[in-house]
């Protein structure tokens, strides 16, 4: 991650989370209680860019999984930000992260592990941040 912005007087980390979880409260939807955005608006405080960038980054990452990823769908969980704003962080992009996700789920199928949903993506998730976000294809076969 980089964290040249940090460096900077004027940031304060507070003020970025509050204008983050604002900017992500305002497109929330009626059953969400809110507690995926304000864990996606923590993950993201310290990247980068303006408060509302991030915010519109992670429901634009969030509505891509959710339209585009048939694993997910049966969810449907507002878990999905949470996700997003970890793809954000590590600029990992959604296409390359499903396909991680269809790939993993082969591998559990091959070694007999049940998976599916959230605990798929979860693992996913788990597994790629633990070796930095690269990839789990080339080192798993």
């Amino acid at each position: 991650m980089q964290t040249d912005h940090l460096h900077s007087h004027d940031l304060i980390p507070l003020d970025r989370y509050r204008e983050i979880v604002t900017a992500l409260a305002l497109q929330g939807d009626a059953w969400d209680d809110g507690f995926w955005r304000r864990y996606a608006a923590q993950v993201v405080v310290m990247c980068p860019g303006e408060p509302a960038a991030l915010a519109h980054g992670i429901l634009r990452v969030a509505q891509a999984l959710q339209e585009h990823t048939p694993w997910y769908r049966s969810l449907a969980s507002p878990g999905r930000f949470a996700v997003a704003a970890m793809l954000i962080q590590h600029h990992v992009p959604v296409a390359e992260f499903m396909a991680e996700s269809t790939r993993a789920g082969e591998l559990f199928s091959a070694v007999g592990l049940r998976h599916s949903g959230f605990y798929q993506t979860m693992a996913v998730l788990n597994a790629v941040s633990l070796s930095n976000f690269t990839p789990l294809s080339p080192r798993i076969s």
